[in-house]
């Protein structure tokens, strides 16, 4: 990128072609107004300093003819009408700043300045930072100097910019981008229609209802500025204004405006989750009827007595997994609580996987024996005997998988618990199963807590439909993954990828 310097002072310019080369620019010296008005019929300049005191020309006359508008057709206002232009002074007041402003500056920088200053007021204006960068301001004035001076102070902070130069275009324009303009800055005086005016238009559109406007004016009576709150305004900024003002108070309503659009989506993601937690719950209840139903049934025959041995055994059973059945939904209300609010904080430490993947198998044992389902563990990895993982999450995630598979396999069928390397220092942690698979319609829904897709098991046995994605959650927090593949009729496979630890 080239940069035009601009300045009768032979030790400032080399000042400042120093410090701008040293940061990438190229630059091109003038030592007077008319030189630089003669460079910029060779060359077209990204950015342009300009010293103000200068002789035959000082800088705002200067700048005053390279702003010169493009209706005149002259070959310098072609080159230079939207070049940004950074005064440089020694005389710094609000009276040289509004001088400027009138000029077309873009900055004002006084001297001295410290080393690097300018160097990052022109980073700063040719590479705006990216935090409102996917942001668009439209801008309405019906003076070109005005247009220029605010795009150029809302291009220093990253902002896109749209124009027009009267309203009834400004609303055409408005329409047209309706849902994409998150900043609108107005002039008040304007020919056909005024800025109040279109300011109320503008808050008659539900997607302007929002969003920031600020309004421009040279009239500063107290009576235009009511009219301009009146017409919904949010600010205004009396004519001529510094760059520097427009800036923090374009910054302060945006990041509102930001605060309030993200508050306004947190807001619908709670009311959501709320009613999928409410539903959770009425579903949850309806199911704790039935293990509750067949304690209570249980109980009742072993008071009237006169049970054989053998059938207190099998009664014994069906209450024990009852119970175990309602902890189990207990358990995942519980931890889905938790996660909706933010409230599973987990420690992250070295744990051994292998014997963590023993102890969940171990105690699904009876119950495959029950079902007559054969349980297998295989060990594969090389070199790595721990993963960076929470103890209790990890166990709840190998005890959610290996139920699912107990509960959706036939008799006779088998689960599969492999430990592998994965790529890098990862570890792999597999579940697969023979069981009935998954339908490809619900796959969509698995992972979500707000839609619950309950399944009944092969033998009848009940769910909460959010295990896996109580599973896909905590395994996101361990910065770890959880993939699942299901062929319907042939089984389940999922598979969890950790960092494995050092230590």
């Amino acid at each position: 990128m080239s940069i035009l310097v601009v300045d009768d002072s032979k030790i400032s310019r080399r000042i400042i072609r120093e410090e701008l080369e040293a940061g990438g620019y190229d630059v091109v010296e003038a030592a007077s107004g008319p030189e630089a008005l003669e460079a910029v019929r060779t060359f077209t300049p990204e950015l342009i300093t300009m010293d103000v005191d200068m002789a035959v020309l000082d800088g705002f006359q200067t700048s005053t003819l390279l702003r010169s508008t493009l209706e005149e057709k002259d070959e310098i206002a072609e080159v230079t009408t939207y070049t940004p232009i950074i005064f440089i002074t020694g005389r710094d007041s609000l009276e040289m700043r509004e001088k400027g402003f009138q000029a077309g500056g873009t900055d004002f920088i006084t001297k001295p300045f410290p080393s690097g200053f300018l160097l990052e007021r022109a980073n700063t204006i040719l590479n705006p930072p990216g935090e409102l960068s996917d942001m668009t301001a439209l801008i309405v004035d019906d003076s070109e100097v005005a247009l220029i001076a605010v795009r150029d102070a809302l291009k220093r902070i990253g902002l896109k910019t749209i124009s027009a130069k009267d309203g009834k275009s400004g609303l055409e324009l408005a329409r047209a981008h309706a849902g994409n303009v998150h900043l609108i800055v107005l002039d008040y005086m304007m020919p056909g229609m005024n800025g109040d005016e279109l300011c109320t238009s503008l808050r008659k559109m539900p997607e302007y209802m929002g969003t920031p406007i600020i309004m421009l004016s040279a009239l500063s009576e107290r009576s235009y500025i009511l009219r301009m709150f009146e017409a919904g305004a949010t600010d205004y900024l009396i004519k001529p204004f510094v760059g520097e003002e427009l800036i923090a108070r374009v910054n302060s309503h945006l990041h509102t405006y930001l605060l309030n659009q993200k508050l306004a989506e947190k807001l619908d993601e709670l009311q959501e989750i709320n009613q999928g937690l409410n539903e959770m719950l009425a579903v949850t209840s309806h199911d704790l009827r039935s293990p509750l139903m067949t304690i209570l049934g249980y109980f009742q025959l072993a008071l009237e007595g006169g049970l054989e041995e053998e059938m207190k055994g099998f009664y014994r059973t069906r209450v024990e997994n009852s119970l175990k059945h309602i902890t189990s939904m207990l358990d995942d209300l519980t931890q889905v609580s938790r996660l909706t609010l933010r409230e599973s904080h987990l420690i992250i430490g070295p744990v051994d996987v292998h014997s963590l993947a023993h102890q969940s198998m171990g105690s699904f044992e009876p119950t495959a024996q029950l079902k007559e389902i054969n349980l297998h563990f295989e060990n594969h990895l090389k070199g790595i005997k721990k993963v960076l993982a929470d103890p209790t999450a990890l166990l709840r995630v190998l005890n959610n998988l290996i139920a699912n598979a107990i509960k959706f396999s036939y008799k006779d069928g088998s689960i599969t618990v492999t430990l592998e390397n994965g790529t890098g220092s990862s570890v792999r942690i597999r579940v697969a199963d023979t069981g009935t698979g998954i339908d490809p319609d619900l796959l969509p829904n698995l992972f979500d807590l707000k839609r619950r897709e309950t399944r009944t098991g092969t033998a009848g046995e009940p769910g909460t439909g959010i295990g896996l994605a109580i599973s896909k959650k905590l395994m996101l927090q361990m910065d770890g993954t959880l993939n699942l593949e299901s062929t319907p009729g042939q089984g389940v496979q999922v598979t969890l990828t950790l960092p494995s630890s050092a230590e």
